[in-house]
C-alpha cells in the first residue's frame, strides 16, 4: 500500500476551501489515486463509484476549478492522464536529479514534456540544464555565434554556403580552433597597433583569411605597425603577402 504526504494546512487554503463539496472530495481522491509522479489515469465512471452518488463531479467543471488562478493540471495524451503539480511539491519537495525517486519523477514528466519552471519545484542545476538542452550547440552555431560576437560583419542568418566553408575547417581543426582564429584576426583589426583593416565576411574570412590568422604569433609579427617600416612596408615573413585594403563588402 503507497503511504502519501498530505499538508496539515489543506483546509486553510482558500484554492481548496472554496472548492464545492463534491470537488473538494474529488481532489483529495486525485492525490492517493495517482502514481508517484502525480500521474492520473483519467476514468471518471470509476471516481464517481469511489466518490459515491451524493457526490457528482464533471470533468469539464472539475478542470476549470482546479486551474483557477493557476495552473494545477496539466491534461496529457489526448485527455488520457492528468497530471497533479502540487502533488509532486507536497510528496517531494524540490526535485533534485541526484536522487533515485525524484529522477523517476523527473522522466516520467520530461516523457510528458512537463517542463514548466514557473510551475514545477526543480533545482537550480535541473532548470539550467533543461534551458541548455533547449539550446542548439552544434558546432556551426557555436561558431556562427563566435563570429557574430566579434563584431566584424554581422550576420543576420545562418546560410548552406557559410555552413559548407565552416564545415570544409572542422574536417582539419577543432570548434574551439576555429574560434580562437576568428578572435584573433578580430583583435588585429582593432588594434591600432597593426595596419590591416579589411573587414571580410564571414564567407570571405573562411576561403580567404582563416590560414592568415590561424596562428596569432606569426600574424601579429605580419601586421604590426613597426617604428622602423611604414604601413605600406612588406610584412616580416617574406612569404606573407599583405592583404588589400578594399572597401567593406556589401552583405
Amino acid at each position: 500500500m503507497a503511504r502519501r504526504f498530505t499538508s496539515t494546512d489543506k483546509y486553510k487554503n482558500k484554492f481548496f476551501r472554496t472548492l464545492p463539496g463534491p470537488y473538494k472530495l474529488f481532489w483529495d481522491y486525485l492525490y492517493h489515486d495517482c502514481d508517484h509522479a502525480g500521474v492520473w489515469i483519467v476514468n471518471f465512471p470509476i471516481a464517481q463509484m469511489y466518490l459515491g452518488d451524493d457526490m457528482l463531479v464533471d470533468e469539464k467543471i472539475a478542470l476549470k476549478l482546479f486551474n483557477t488562478k493557476k495552473k494545477r493540471i496539466f491534461v496529457v495524451n489526448d485527455g488520457e492522464k492528468w497530471i497533479i503539480l502540487p502533488f509532486i511539491k507536497i510528496q517531494y519537495g524540490t526535485l533534485n536529479p541526484a536522487n533515485r525517486v525524484h529522477s523517476s519523477v523527473l522522466k516520467i514528466l520530461e516523457m510528458y514534456e512537463i517542463d514548466s519552471f514557473k510551475t514545477l519545484p526543480l533545482t537550480e542545476e535541473h532548470i539550467n540544464a533543461k534551458e541548455n538542452e533547449k539550446k542548439d550547440n552544434s558546432p556551426f552555431t557555436i561558431i556562427f555565434e563566435c563570429w557574430n560576437d566579434a563584431n566584424i560583419v554581422t550576420h543576420r542568418c545562418f546560410t548552406n554556403q557559410m555552413k559548407s566553408k565552416i564545415n570544409a575547417k572542422l574536417s582539419d581543426y577543432s570548434v574551439e580552433e576555429i574560434c580562437d582564429t576568428i578572435g584573433n584576426y578580430s583583435t588585429i583589426l582593432k588594434d591600432n597597433r597593426y595596419f590591416f583593416k579589411y573587414k571580410w565576411t564571414l564567407i570571405d574570412f573562411f576561403q580567404r583569411g582563416f590560414d592568415k590568422f590561424f596562428n596569432k604569433e606569426t600574424a601579429c609579427a605580419n601586421y604590426i605597425i613597426s617604428k622602423k617600416l611604414s604601413p605600406r612596408s612588406e610584412p616580416v615573413n617574406p612569404s606573407f603577402k599583405k592583404a588589400k585594403v578594399e572597401m567593406k563588402p556589401k552583405e
